[in-house]
């Protein structure tokens, strides 16, 4: 058995990683260190999917064979990935008028209700923690300014 579309998803993202790393030495240097960070994290990834499809031993099949989820379909609810696709559309879209925070809050929450995750008290701690982190990171320690809309 042959992993093509897996090698040729890696090549793409690897090729991806690298052009993005290359092109962002183009920005100011503060900058530039997050997209870095990023596609290198992305490239070795890409690097481990590749290496999963070959095998290093003759007559042994690759790591990838055992892994089962390999013989899951790619989309089991074909419907939460239609409202996944036009929620982060909408979410796009709104950032642009409610601001990057206001429109995060919006998505976590409605999409995970709308998935069918119903522990309020979970989902509420785990948005709060993830826009808060998402501010230390970029508002406090890098200083790059997310997208201000009509409430933030």
């Amino acid at each position: 058995m042959t992993y093509i579309k897996d090698r040729i998803a890696a090549g793409i993202l690897l090729i991806v990683a690298v052009s993005v790393f290359v092109i962002s030495g183009q920005l100011p240097f503060k900058s530039m260190i997050f997209p870095r960070m990023i596609v290198v994290v992305m490239g070795l990834c890409a690097v481990l999917m590749f290496l999963r499809t070959v095998s290093f031993s003759a007559g042994k099949a690759p790591a990838a064979a055992s892994d089962p989820k390999l013989k899951e379909p790619f989309f089991r609810n074909g419907v939460n990935f239609l409202i996944t696709f036009a929620a982060l559309i909408v979410y796009t879209v709104a950032i642009g008028y409610l601001g990057y925070f206001v429109s995060t809050v919006i998505l976590i929450i409605a999409l995970s209700l709308a998935l069918g995750f119903r522990d309020i008290k979970m989902l509420g701690a785990s948005t709060v923690a993830f826009v808060a982190l998402v501010y230390v990171v970029f508002i406090l320690t890098f200083e790059r300014p997310l997208p201000h809309g009509m409430f933030y």
